[in-house]
Protein backbone atom coordinates (compact mmCIF):
# COMPACT_ATOMS: atom_id res chain seq x y z
CA UNK A 1 0.00 0.00 0.00
CA UNK A 2 1.25 3.48 -0.82
CA UNK A 3 2.27 5.65 2.13
CA UNK A 4 -0.09 8.37 0.94
CA UNK A 5 -3.05 5.99 1.30
CA UNK A 6 -1.94 4.90 4.78
CA UNK A 7 -1.71 8.57 5.79
CA UNK A 8 -5.16 9.26 4.33
CA UNK A 9 -6.75 6.25 6.05
CA UNK A 10 -5.24 7.07 9.46
CA UNK A 11 -6.68 10.56 9.13
CA UNK A 12 -10.09 9.18 8.17
CA UNK A 13 -10.06 6.84 11.18
CA UNK A 14 -9.49 9.83 13.45
CA UNK A 15 -12.37 11.72 11.86
CA UNK A 16 -14.64 8.67 11.62
CA UNK A 17 -15.01 9.05 7.85
CA UNK A 18 -13.24 5.92 6.59
CA UNK A 19 -15.30 3.71 4.25
CA UNK A 20 -15.68 -0.07 4.53
CA UNK A 21 -13.58 -0.67 1.41
CA UNK A 22 -10.81 1.63 2.67
CA UNK A 23 -10.87 -0.04 6.07
CA UNK A 24 -10.71 -3.47 4.47
CA UNK A 25 -7.66 -2.39 2.46
CA UNK A 26 -5.93 -1.09 5.60
CA UNK A 27 -6.70 -4.30 7.53
CA UNK A 28 -5.26 -6.38 4.70
CA UNK A 29 -2.14 -4.20 4.72
CA UNK A 30 -1.71 -4.61 8.49
CA UNK A 31 -2.15 -8.38 8.20
CA UNK A 32 0.47 -8.48 5.46
CA UNK A 33 2.92 -6.57 7.68
CA UNK A 34 2.25 -8.97 10.58
CA UNK A 35 2.83 -12.02 8.41
CA UNK A 36 6.05 -10.54 7.03
CA UNK A 37 7.37 -9.94 10.55
CA UNK A 38 6.57 -13.50 11.59
CA UNK A 39 8.18 -15.00 8.50
CA UNK A 40 11.31 -12.89 8.88
CA UNK A 41 11.83 -13.09 12.64
CA UNK A 42 10.32 -16.41 13.68
CA UNK A 43 10.54 -18.75 10.68
CA UNK A 44 11.98 -21.51 12.87
CA UNK A 45 8.78 -21.55 14.95
CA UNK A 46 6.46 -22.07 11.96
CA UNK A 47 6.58 -25.87 12.15
CA UNK A 48 5.84 -25.95 15.89
CA UNK A 49 2.83 -23.69 15.33
CA UNK A 50 1.63 -25.84 12.43
CA UNK A 51 1.87 -29.08 14.42
CA UNK A 52 -0.19 -27.48 17.18
CA UNK A 53 -2.92 -26.52 14.72
CA UNK A 54 -1.96 -22.90 14.11
CA UNK A 55 -0.45 -21.08 11.16
CA UNK A 56 1.41 -17.79 11.03
CA UNK A 57 -1.67 -16.50 9.22
CA UNK A 58 -3.68 -17.25 12.38
CA UNK A 59 -1.18 -15.31 14.50
CA UNK A 60 -1.12 -12.40 12.02
CA UNK A 61 -4.91 -12.10 11.91
CA UNK A 62 -5.22 -12.41 15.68
CA UNK A 63 -2.56 -9.73 16.10
CA UNK A 64 -4.55 -6.99 14.40
CA UNK A 65 -8.16 -8.11 14.90
CA UNK A 66 -8.73 -6.25 18.17
CA UNK A 67 -7.57 -3.01 16.52
CA UNK A 68 -10.55 -3.05 14.18
CA UNK A 69 -13.08 -5.70 15.32
CA UNK A 70 -14.72 -6.39 18.67
CA UNK A 71 -17.35 -9.10 19.18
CA UNK A 72 -17.33 -9.81 15.41
CA UNK A 73 -18.30 -6.23 14.59
CA UNK A 74 -16.32 -3.35 13.13
CA UNK A 75 -15.19 -1.34 16.13
CA UNK A 76 -12.15 0.89 15.74
CA UNK A 77 -11.72 2.00 19.34
CA UNK A 78 -8.50 -0.03 19.52
CA UNK A 79 -6.71 1.73 16.69
CA UNK A 80 -8.24 5.11 17.58
CA UNK A 81 -6.83 4.78 21.10
CA UNK A 82 -3.42 3.88 19.66
CA UNK A 83 -3.52 6.94 17.39
CA UNK A 84 -4.50 9.21 20.29
CA UNK A 85 -1.74 7.77 22.51
CA UNK A 86 0.97 8.00 19.84
CA UNK A 87 3.75 10.19 21.21
CA UNK A 88 4.41 12.07 17.94
CA UNK A 89 2.09 13.87 15.55
CA UNK A 90 1.20 11.80 12.48
CA UNK A 91 1.73 14.70 10.09
CA UNK A 92 3.21 13.04 6.99
CA UNK A 93 2.85 9.80 5.00
CA UNK A 94 6.19 8.65 6.44
CA UNK A 95 4.87 9.27 9.97
CA UNK A 96 1.75 7.25 9.23
CA UNK A 97 3.73 4.37 7.71
CA UNK A 98 6.02 4.23 10.74
CA UNK A 99 3.07 4.40 13.13
CA UNK A 100 1.26 1.48 11.47
CA UNK A 101 4.42 -0.65 11.28
CA UNK A 102 5.30 0.01 14.92
CA UNK A 103 1.76 -0.68 16.10
CA UNK A 104 1.47 -3.95 14.17
CA UNK A 105 4.96 -5.02 15.30
CA UNK A 106 4.02 -4.64 18.95
CA UNK A 107 0.76 -6.53 18.47
CA UNK A 108 2.56 -9.37 16.68
CA UNK A 109 5.04 -9.80 19.51
CA UNK A 110 2.28 -9.77 22.14
CA UNK A 111 0.18 -12.27 20.20
CA UNK A 112 3.14 -14.54 19.49
CA UNK A 113 3.89 -14.65 23.20
CA UNK A 114 0.26 -15.52 23.94
CA UNK A 115 0.34 -18.41 21.46
CA UNK A 116 3.71 -19.66 22.75
CA UNK A 117 2.38 -19.69 26.32
CA UNK A 118 -0.48 -21.90 25.16
CA UNK A 119 1.62 -24.20 22.98
CA UNK A 120 4.58 -24.51 25.33
CA UNK A 121 3.95 -24.47 29.12
CA UNK A 122 7.69 -24.32 29.87
CA UNK A 123 7.99 -21.17 27.78
CA UNK A 124 5.27 -19.47 29.81
CA UNK A 125 6.82 -20.48 33.12
CA UNK A 126 10.28 -19.15 32.24
CA UNK A 127 8.89 -15.93 30.75
CA UNK A 128 6.95 -15.28 33.94
CA UNK A 129 10.03 -15.97 36.07
CA UNK A 130 12.12 -13.62 33.95
CA UNK A 131 9.81 -10.64 33.72
CA UNK A 132 9.43 -9.68 37.39
CA UNK A 133 13.10 -9.89 38.47
CA UNK A 134 14.11 -8.10 35.27
CA UNK A 135 11.89 -5.17 36.20
CA UNK A 136 13.10 -5.16 39.80
CA UNK A 137 16.73 -5.22 38.66
CA UNK A 138 16.52 -2.16 36.45
CA UNK A 139 15.46 -3.51 33.05
CA UNK A 140 12.39 -2.68 30.97
CA UNK A 141 10.62 -4.12 27.94
CA UNK A 142 10.49 -2.20 24.70
CA UNK A 143 9.18 -3.08 21.25
CA UNK A 144 11.47 -2.36 18.32
CA UNK A 145 10.97 -3.40 14.70
CA UNK A 146 8.71 -6.32 15.43
CA UNK A 147 10.50 -7.76 18.43
CA UNK A 148 10.38 -7.29 22.20
CA UNK A 149 13.66 -6.52 23.95
CA UNK A 150 14.92 -6.10 27.47
CA UNK A 151 16.95 -2.91 27.84
CA UNK A 152 18.43 -1.09 30.78
CA UNK A 153 15.86 1.35 32.17
CA UNK A 154 18.59 3.99 32.41
CA UNK A 155 19.53 3.47 28.74
CA UNK A 156 16.30 2.75 26.80
CA UNK A 157 16.98 4.64 23.55
CA UNK A 158 18.41 2.38 20.85
CA UNK A 159 21.18 4.19 19.01
CA UNK A 160 23.29 1.31 17.65
CA UNK A 161 22.80 -1.94 15.79
CA UNK A 162 20.95 -4.69 17.66
CA UNK A 163 22.30 -8.20 17.99
CA UNK A 164 21.13 -10.66 15.32
CA UNK A 165 19.91 -14.18 16.01
CA UNK A 166 23.15 -15.90 14.99
CA UNK A 167 25.32 -13.79 17.30
CA UNK A 168 22.79 -14.05 20.11
CA UNK A 169 22.94 -17.84 19.92
CA UNK A 170 26.69 -17.66 20.53
CA UNK A 171 26.32 -16.02 23.94
CA UNK A 172 26.81 -18.52 26.75
CA UNK A 173 23.90 -18.90 29.13
CA UNK A 174 24.64 -20.21 32.60
CA UNK A 175 21.17 -21.45 33.44
CA UNK A 176 22.23 -22.58 36.93
CA UNK A 177 22.57 -18.99 38.10
CA UNK A 178 19.51 -17.11 39.15
CA UNK A 179 17.68 -15.68 36.16
CA UNK A 180 18.47 -12.11 37.20
CA UNK A 181 22.14 -12.96 36.74
CA UNK A 182 21.45 -14.46 33.31
CA UNK A 183 20.23 -11.08 32.10
CA UNK A 184 22.91 -9.18 34.00
CA UNK A 185 25.69 -11.31 32.52
CA UNK A 186 24.27 -10.95 29.03
CA UNK A 187 24.07 -7.16 29.30
CA UNK A 188 27.66 -7.05 30.51
CA UNK A 189 28.72 -9.27 27.63
CA UNK A 190 26.97 -7.07 25.05
CA UNK A 191 28.52 -3.91 26.48
CA UNK A 192 32.04 -5.23 27.03
CA UNK A 193 32.58 -7.72 24.22
CA UNK A 194 30.45 -6.56 21.26
CA UNK A 195 29.58 -3.44 19.32
CA UNK A 196 25.83 -4.15 19.63
CA UNK A 197 23.44 -1.99 21.62
CA UNK A 198 22.74 -3.63 25.02
CA UNK A 199 19.31 -5.06 24.28
CA UNK A 200 18.25 -8.69 24.74
CA UNK A 201 15.54 -10.23 22.53
CA UNK A 202 13.20 -11.51 25.24
CA UNK A 203 11.39 -14.34 23.47
CA UNK A 204 14.65 -15.69 22.06
CA UNK A 205 16.19 -15.57 25.54
CA UNK A 206 13.26 -17.54 26.97
CA UNK A 207 13.59 -20.17 24.23
CA UNK A 208 17.30 -20.57 24.93
CA UNK A 209 16.83 -20.90 28.68
CA UNK A 210 14.07 -23.43 28.06
CA UNK A 211 16.40 -25.48 25.87
CA UNK A 212 19.01 -25.36 28.62
CA UNK A 213 16.53 -26.57 31.24
CA UNK A 214 15.28 -29.31 28.93
CA UNK A 215 18.83 -30.53 28.42
CA UNK A 216 19.02 -31.27 32.16
CA UNK A 217 16.31 -33.88 31.77
CA UNK A 218 18.25 -35.98 29.26
CA UNK A 219 21.54 -36.36 31.08
CA UNK A 220 22.79 -37.39 34.49
CA UNK A 221 22.36 -34.12 36.39
CA UNK A 222 25.14 -32.46 38.30
CA UNK A 223 24.40 -31.90 42.01
CA UNK A 224 23.49 -28.25 41.34
CA UNK A 225 21.01 -29.35 38.65
CA UNK A 226 19.16 -32.01 40.58
CA UNK A 227 16.49 -29.75 42.12
CA UNK A 228 15.62 -28.14 38.77
CA UNK A 229 15.39 -31.49 36.99
CA UNK A 230 13.32 -32.94 39.84
CA UNK A 231 10.81 -30.07 39.84
CA UNK A 232 10.30 -30.17 36.07
CA UNK A 233 9.83 -33.93 36.01
CA UNK A 234 7.60 -33.84 39.08
CA UNK A 235 5.37 -31.20 37.44
CA UNK A 236 5.04 -33.34 34.30
CA UNK A 237 4.35 -36.55 36.22
CA UNK A 238 1.71 -34.90 38.42
CA UNK A 239 0.04 -33.49 35.31
CA UNK A 240 0.02 -36.87 33.59
CA UNK A 241 -1.55 -38.53 36.62
CA UNK A 242 -4.33 -35.95 36.63
CA UNK A 243 -5.01 -36.48 32.92
CA UNK A 244 -4.90 -40.26 33.27
CA UNK A 245 -7.61 -39.98 35.94
CA UNK A 246 -9.75 -37.83 33.60
CA UNK A 247 -9.16 -40.26 30.75
CA UNK A 248 -10.32 -43.14 32.91
CA UNK A 249 -13.28 -41.38 34.55
CA UNK A 250 -14.65 -39.54 31.49
CA UNK A 251 -14.00 -42.05 28.73
CA UNK A 252 -13.03 -45.57 29.87
CA UNK A 253 -15.54 -45.95 32.72
CA UNK A 254 -18.27 -44.53 30.49
CA UNK A 255 -17.22 -46.98 27.75
CA UNK A 256 -16.56 -44.22 25.23
CA UNK A 257 -13.09 -45.75 24.99
CA UNK A 258 -12.12 -49.34 25.75
CA UNK A 259 -9.68 -50.21 28.52
CA UNK A 260 -7.14 -51.09 25.82
CA UNK A 261 -7.64 -47.67 24.20
CA UNK A 262 -7.09 -46.05 27.58
CA UNK A 263 -3.74 -47.79 28.02
CA UNK A 264 -2.59 -46.81 24.51
CA UNK A 265 -3.70 -43.21 25.04
CA UNK A 266 -1.63 -43.11 28.22
CA UNK A 267 1.48 -44.22 26.35
CA UNK A 268 0.94 -41.58 23.66
CA UNK A 269 0.33 -38.87 26.29
CA UNK A 270 3.62 -39.78 27.98
CA UNK A 271 5.36 -39.26 24.63
CA UNK A 272 3.68 -35.87 24.27
CA UNK A 273 4.70 -34.82 27.78
CA UNK A 274 8.28 -35.74 26.94
CA UNK A 275 8.18 -33.55 23.83
CA UNK A 276 6.56 -30.68 25.73
CA UNK A 277 9.57 -30.44 28.01
CA UNK A 278 11.88 -30.48 25.00
CA UNK A 279 10.56 -27.81 22.68
CA UNK A 280 6.88 -28.62 22.25
CA UNK A 281 4.80 -31.09 20.28
CA UNK A 282 6.82 -32.25 17.28
CA UNK A 283 4.28 -34.34 15.33
CA UNK A 284 0.67 -34.30 14.33
CA UNK A 285 -1.62 -35.62 17.05
CA UNK A 286 -2.48 -38.85 15.24
CA UNK A 287 1.22 -39.56 14.70
CA UNK A 288 1.59 -39.98 18.47
CA UNK A 289 -1.05 -42.71 18.36
CA UNK A 290 0.24 -44.49 15.25
CA UNK A 291 3.01 -46.51 16.97
CA UNK A 292 0.49 -47.97 19.39
CA UNK A 293 -2.27 -48.77 16.89
CA UNK A 294 -0.51 -51.13 14.53
CA UNK A 295 -2.30 -51.53 11.22
CA UNK A 296 -4.63 -48.57 11.74
CA UNK A 297 -4.21 -45.68 9.30
CA UNK A 298 -3.66 -42.10 10.38
CA UNK A 299 -6.92 -41.13 8.68
CA UNK A 300 -8.86 -43.73 10.67
CA UNK A 301 -7.23 -42.60 13.92
CA UNK A 302 -8.17 -39.02 13.13
CA UNK A 303 -11.76 -40.04 12.46
CA UNK A 304 -12.07 -42.11 15.63
CA UNK A 305 -9.99 -40.31 18.22
CA UNK A 306 -8.94 -36.81 17.18
CA UNK A 307 -11.46 -34.83 19.24
CA UNK A 308 -10.89 -36.85 22.42
CA UNK A 309 -7.11 -36.88 22.07
CA UNK A 310 -6.95 -33.16 21.26
CA UNK A 311 -9.09 -32.38 24.32
CA UNK A 312 -6.84 -34.45 26.60
CA UNK A 313 -3.72 -32.75 25.25
CA UNK A 314 -5.20 -29.32 25.89
CA UNK A 315 -6.04 -30.38 29.44
CA UNK A 316 -2.50 -31.74 29.85
CA UNK A 317 -0.98 -28.39 28.85
CA UNK A 318 -3.21 -26.56 31.33
CA UNK A 319 -2.22 -28.97 34.10
CA UNK A 320 1.47 -28.56 33.30
CA UNK A 321 1.12 -24.77 33.44
CA UNK A 322 -0.62 -25.06 36.82
CA UNK A 323 2.05 -27.41 38.17
CA UNK A 324 4.95 -25.34 36.86
CA UNK A 325 3.49 -22.21 38.44
CA UNK A 326 3.78 -23.98 41.78
CA UNK A 327 7.47 -24.83 41.27
CA UNK A 328 10.48 -22.70 42.09
CA UNK A 329 13.07 -22.35 39.34
CA UNK A 330 16.12 -20.15 39.98
CA UNK A 331 14.97 -16.54 39.86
Amino acid sequence: MERENIFKYVGKIKSGEITRSELRELIEHCTSIALSILDRKYAKLARIFSINGYSFEDVAVDSITSLFIIHNKIEMSGIKKSIDNWKNEIATPANADFFIFTLVSKRVEQTLTKFLREIDPMFGKILKDLEYPSKVNGYKKIYYLGQVYLVEAKNPVINKELIDDANFDQIHINYLNKLKFVTEDMFNYLKNHTDFFPAIPLNLLVLRIKQAYAALLYKEPDPADIQIAYEINNALNNSLRTIFDKLNDQYVKKEILSAADGELFQKALIDIASDLKDGGIKRGLEEYLLPYYQGVSKEKLRERYHNIFDYLIRLLKKEIIKELNNTTFPN
